[in-house]
């Protein structure tokens, strides 16, 4: 993916190598562009008239990962972005077993030097 090409630019110069299901997202896309950040891809397929699948492929036809990563280009985050939040919320998982957590003062996150297993 190009960095520095707004997704309105990447939608005027990839449109004519879309399908026409693909277009009519496309079309969507540009009509509707100050509500697309607040629609879940089910919202927008529904709207443009398409299929879930067929707008995750107009959005790859873009260049984006995935639908994602094109709202993440709705709201100017650069390509990456958006798989750089934090999921374990500063939890590092170590292939060791042991928990940690970094930042938070306590090497093992508060469980004493031990992680507990439950099993059933």
């Amino acid at each position: 993916m190009e960095r520095g090409i707004s997704w309105e630019d990447r939608i005027k110069g990839a449109y004519a190598s879309l399908r026409p299901s693909e277009q009519k997202v496309a079309s969507f896309f540009l009509a509707h562009a100050g509500e697309l950040e607040s629609l879940t891809i089910g919202e927008l397929a529904s709207a443009a008239g398409v299929s879930e699948p067929t707008v995750i492929r107009c959005v790859r036809g873009l260049g984006y990962r995935g639908y994602r990563a094109f709202k993440g280009a709705l709201r100017g985050w650069e390509a990456g972005e958006e798989s750089a939040f934090d999921h374990l919320g500063g939890f590092s998982l170590r292939p060791d077993g042991e928990p940690s957590v970094e930042g938070r003062g306590h090497p093992a996150g508060g469980l004493g030097g031990r992680a507990e297993v439950c099993v059933p």
